[in-house]
């Protein structure tokens, strides 16, 4: 599953820009229920409120996240601050259960 905008946090990305900057397309990801860490566990995203609802209904459907990898890094304009801020575009992969 590649995930867009709307699948993550924007805002969140705002303070982790040093840690987003030091990650390449195709890198692995680690997943937790709430976003991804880069392989030396350092958060770099969160998924939105509105991915999370997707996340329960998968599971509720017997699907688990397995694994994920930097899709793309884009740059998205904060229009409070102004601001270009990096952000991860990460793609998931999920496995059937039973």
């Amino acid at each position: 599953m590649q995930l867009t905008h709307r699948d993550v946090w924007l805002g969140y990305f705002v303070r982790k820009q040093s840690t987003v900057s030091q990650l390449m397309s195709g890198d692995s990801l680690i997943l937790n229920d709430e976003g991804c860490s880069d392989s030396k566990r350092q958060p770099v995203l969160k998924f939105s409120k509105q991915f999370a609802k997707q996340l329960e209904s998968m599971k509720s459907a017997d699907y688990v996240m397995k694994s994920a990898k930097v899709n793309f890094i884009v740059y998205w304009l904060d229009e409070e601050t102004q601001q270009e801020v990096k952000i991860v575009l990460p793609e998931l992969w999920f496995e059937k259960q039973g």
